[in-house]
């Protein structure tokens, strides 16, 4: 029974970390909708400008024209949002789809100007609304990408209109506006660029710190020498065991182990043998763990048996009575015994003793480590190299 419920402890948590993740990713989404609304509305400004151009007669296109690119413009954008709303864009390498927005928002407004006389100079503006939009999420060289493909494209179209003399402005004119024109387009794109190097330092930033507060959660819940959970976080297992058990009727024993003589190891060899041994132990136990009573696992270490202090080590056992626990402590102590621990000073053997309490209903955590630790001490006064359990009779409160 204990063995299935274990084998269920960890799909809950993998469960709660693909949890947390859909939760993370569910806030980027909605950050990618209202980006998606404001370049939207920067679209509406912009379609707003083209269309009073044109009924001014500074467009040379026909109605038909402007009506076929306002509905493309149209269904670009609810395929932007279907993408993002479906999460079909998660599956693509910019789930923002800035640069996709970008591309078509700069071969429409290419367009848009090929199309201008007198009015370009002003509708050139647009260009800016769309290197604004990138800060949001383009790269150095993405910007850098779009800034030429847009000086480019105009630089095109100013080839085209000397040669072909369609417009009447001077040559020189037209040259001035692209080299004023790419001026602009060559700076907003370092500054994109700049502001895309704050961002990737502040996300980097951020993840350090999430990095940091992970590594210093691991720290005050885990013993630096055994990377076992320590006592606070054995304290905190145990009230959640006993939450358990109050509220579904699962019941749990402890175990609680010492190493014999271990201050003897200390004194003949030095205390960096005893952390050796201490470390070695360690590894024992836990491999004991999970060999047989299949303790569940979280941030690689075992939460059901930990150092409780000094060469004390505890071991929390969920729905297991007090001859299960004995047995549990048995197979532990034979693991301590069954060869020598390998040190800086040569073998050392060393051997422990267990105390084992089955939890009561109603019991505080206070009397149950109480309890095994007097069997505990029972075991030290009889011999050591053994588990001990109170009889009921001495126990009794």
């Amino acid at each position: 029974m204990r063995r299935e419920r274990q084998q269920l402890a960890r799909p809950s948590e993998k469960a709660a970390a693909e949890q947390d993740r859909v939760t993370r990713e569910r806030a980027r989404q909605r950050i990618r909708r209202r980006r998606l609304g404001l370049g939207a509305l920067g679209w509406l400004v912009a379609s707003i400008v083209t269309v009073f151009s044109w009924s001014m007669g500074l467009l040379d296109v026909s109605l038909n024209a402007v009506i076929t690119m306002l509905i493309l413009i149209l269904v670009v954008q609810l395929g932007h949002y279907w993408s993002i709303r479906s999460g079909f864009n998660l599956r693509l390498a910019d789930p923002s789809l800035t640069m996709p927005h970008l591309l078509f928002a700069a071969a429409m407004g290419l367009w848009v100007i090929s199309r201008a006389s007198e009015a370009r100079p002003v509708l050139l503006l647009l260009y800016v609304m769309v290197m604004l939009y990138g800060l949001f999420g383009l790269k150095a060289r993405d910007y850098l990408a779009l800034a030429i493909l847009a000086c480019g494209g105009l630089g095109m179209i100013v080839a085209w209109d000397i040669s072909s003399g369609r417009h009447a402005s001077g040559i020189q004119l037209m040259v001035l506006e692209w080299i004023i024109f790419s001026a602009v387009m060559l700076w907003m794109a370092f500054i994109g660029s700049y502001v895309s190097g704050l961002r990737d330092n502040l996300r980097q930033r951020n993840q350090d710190l999430a990095n940091l507060g992970r590594r210093m959660k691991h720290l005050s819940e885990h013993d630096e020498l055994t990377q076992m959970p320590n006592r606070r976080r054995l304290i905190e297992q145990l009230e959640q065991a006993q939450d358990s058990a109050h509220r579904h009727g699962i019941g749990f024993s402890v175990a609680m182990f010492d190493l014999d003589h271990f201050k003897q190891v200390n004194d003949t060899h030095g205390h960096g043998v005893g952390d050796e041994v201490l470390e070695q132990f360690a590894d024992r136990v836990r491999q004991c763990m999970r060999g047989h009573d299949q303790a569940h696992q979280v941030d690689e270490s075992m939460a059901d048996i930990g150092r409780f202090g000094g060469e004390e080590f505890l071991a929390i056992l969920p729905d297991t009575d007090l001859a299960g626990a004995e047995r549990a402590a048995e197979r532990q102590l034979e693991r301590v015994r069954s060869e020598p621990f390998s040190t800086a000073a040569g073998p050392v053997n060393c051997t422990a003793s267990a105390g084992v309490a089955e939890h009561r209903a109603g019991e505080s955590l206070e009397s149950l480590l109480s309890r095994a630790d007097r069997a505990l001490y029972a075991a030290k006064t009889n011999g050591r190299d053994r588990v001990a359990t109170e009889s009921t009779g001495n126990d009794a409160e």
